[in-house]
């Protein structure tokens, strides 16, 4: 029975104050259950309710414990929303830390592919390097065994090139015999001059004689009867063109058969006159290609000076005896072409007291008188020439003089200053097929310099050919002394060339072989050649017994010199001995070493783990 004071009326509140201690300082939330379920049965253990001091002491502790059990739970939600903010703030350290990690479990795998990539690579290298170094092998085997070739080859050249000086001491014993009989040759040469000379006194004889029986008509044919024999005796130059031909040369020699057979093609006389005679022997003297270029430019045509016209009656005479300006002791007004080479030399003030013989029309010289021509404008033509034309020019009045027909000199000038540009095309192309071969350098300098003058090319050109027609020993040396003037190259590499020579000869042992190899060649002896003395008719010797004698004369001579070339092949000649290099041993190559492509346990790749 509870003894509680009661309370007549009880208004429901908040219990003020603090709770009781026994309640604030419990902090076992079972207990504080506890009493909470005990306040609760003393409220339903009562018979009837009656709100005392005790209910009511009841009713306060148990707000008092659902007040500290609300403060307890809001702080226990609280912490659990920090614990919550922690756990969520840890996950996304830990979210952070597994993504690094993933990251470096990345650059680890990457790490780990790089250093197998680079163990791969330093087999591949090494791999390589194996490699090179067999091919490096190979290479110097190679090189060897090119070594030995070029001295094998060196050694075969060098027997040739004392095989070529043993052919060269044959020709050379040859040539010794050739000059011998070209002496004795030239010799008989000159006694069938004497003997054609004394065949020509006895011709003057003859056609003294029969001059006072014979009609004079007969005298032209013993006068062609006298040259052809001349003709038959000496032999006409020919000139066909070629390449090798030398025009000046060939005129020389025109010139000297002139003088041979007693012909001046500038005498006056006739008939016929005597340049057509010699007109007509240039003719005969030309064949191939030279003899179609003569028929198309010279034969049948008249001479033209296509910048001079004649204004006046002068005879020739007169007309080349005038200085060359017009006007006062000059031809008249007019009479050079305008613009013509002619004219402007004719009104060069320096040119004043020259004829116009020095200056256009020269003499019958057949070397000279080139300029001359030119000046003038000569050449060939098909124009009509008056029939007083060479006496006078007054009938060529006011057009380029024309002379009949074309003498020796005018024909010579034509052949050297346009037929040449035929020869130039031909030389041209023989000039870019030049190269040295095995002539010496300085002669090959030389062939080369001289082609390039007579083609009038310039210096550029013609170093330029002498470079591409180099060696392959004296291309190499000549690009490194380019910093040399041509002349100064030429002597160096001469030089050079006779180095090379003495050291693969030797000069002693080719000074040996010289000597050894010399021999003199006894000239045969010459014999006695009773002179031929020619008489006159009352002695009985005719023409027909000189020539009889002159035929027996050329074949005991070639006779002689048939049994001394026969001579000259059946002596032996001895066969130089062969020199061989000793031919050293190639050593065989060793075996291909196999590069595994696995890694090898016991193989140190020379990889350190910095740590």
């Amino acid at each position: 029975m509870s003894t509680s004071t009661p309370i007549p009326v009880y208004t429901p509140s908040e219990p003020t104050g603090p709770p009781p201690a026994h309640l604030a300082n419990e902090e076992d939330d079972d207990e504080l259950v506890r009493i909470l379920k005990a306040h609760a049965n003393l409220l339903t253990t009562r018979g009837r309710l009656t709100v005392d001091s005790e209910i009511q002491e009841a009713n306060n502790q148990i707000k008092h414990i659902i007040n500290i059990l609300m403060y307890r739970c809001k702080a226990k939600h609280e912490e659990l929303g920090i614990t919550k903010d922690l756990l969520v703030f840890a996950q996304g350290k830990i979210n952070a830390f597994d993504e690094t990690f993933t990251n470096l479990e990345r650059q680890l795998v990457i790490i780990r592919a790089a250093n197998d990539n680079f163990i791969e690579e330093n087999h591949n290298l090494q791999r390589d390097y194996d490699t090179m170094v067999e091919l490096r092998r190979r290479a110097i085997g190679e090189r060897n065994q090119a070594r030995h070739e070029r001295n094998v080859l060196q050694a075969d050249y060098t027997q040739a090139v004392r095989d070529r000086n043993e052919a060269q001491n044959a020709v050379n014993r040859g040539n010794i015999l050739l000059n011998h009989w070209r002496l004795r040759a030239t010799r008989t040469g000159g006694q069938l001059v004497l003997v054609n000379a004394q065949l020509g006194q006895v011709n003057a004889q003859l056609a003294h004689a029969n001059n006072r029986t014979i009609e004079p008509s007969s005298t032209s044919f013993k006068q062609s009867t006298r040259d052809d024999m001349a003709t038959t005796a000496i032999g006409l130059p020919i000139f066909e063109g070629k390449a090798t031909d030398d025009i000046d040369t060939f005129v020389r020699l025109y010139m000297g058969y002139l003088d041979t057979i007693n012909l001046n093609p500038y005498a006056a006389g006739g008939p016929p006159e005597s340049w057509k005679r010699a007109m007509g022997i240039l003719r005969s003297c030309m064949a191939g290609e030279a003899a179609e270029w003569f028929d198309r430019e010279i034969t049948g045509k008249n001479w033209e000076l296509s910048g001079i016209t004649s204004t006046g009656g002068a005879n020739l005479a007169a007309f080349v005896a005038l200085v060359i300006p017009e006007g006062a002791g000059g031809p008249n007004a007019g009479t050079y072409v305008n613009g013509s080479e002619a004219h402007v030399y004719a009104t060069d003030a320096a040119n004043a007291l020259v004829t116009i013989r020095a200056a256009f029309i020269p003499t019958h010289d057949l070397i000279g008188g080139d300029k001359a021509w030119g000046r003038a404008g000569a050449r060939p033509t098909d124009r009509a020439a008056p029939a007083t034309a060479d006496a006078g020019v007054a009938a060529n009045n006011n057009h380029p003089i024309v002379f009949p027909g074309i003498k020796p000199n005018q024909a010579l000038y034509w052949l050297r200053t346009q037929f040449p540009t035929i020869l130039d095309e031909k030389k041209r192309i023989r000039f870019n097929s030049l190269y040295q071969e095995n002539e010496p350098v300085d002669a090959f300098y030389r062939t080369v310099k001289r082609a390039g003058k007579l083609l009038k090319l310039t210096d550029d050109l013609i170093i330029d050919q002498f470079f591409r027609g180099l060696s392959a020993d004296n291309i190499f040396e000549a690009e490194r002394f380019s910093n040399l003037n041509p002349d100064d190259l030429v002597k160096h590499l001469r030089n050079l060339e006779r180095r090379r020579a003495e050291m693969r000869l030797g000069l002693q042992d080719r000074n040996r072989r010289l000597q050894a190899d010399y021999s003199d060649v006894t000239q045969p002896p010459l014999g006695k050649q009773e002179p031929v003395v020619l008489t006159s008719k009352s002695s009985g010797v005719t023409q027909e017994q000189l020539q009889e004698l002159l035929k027996a004369q050329a074949e005991e001579l070639t006779k002689n010199f048939q049994v001394q070339f026969k001579q000259l092949q059946a002596r032996p000649v001895r066969n130089p001995p062969v020199y061989r290099q000793q031919i050293k041993p190639v050593r065989p190559k060793p075996q291909r070493r196999v590069v595994q492509d696995h890694q090898d346990p016991d193989w140190d790749d020379g990889y350190v783990d910095h740590d």
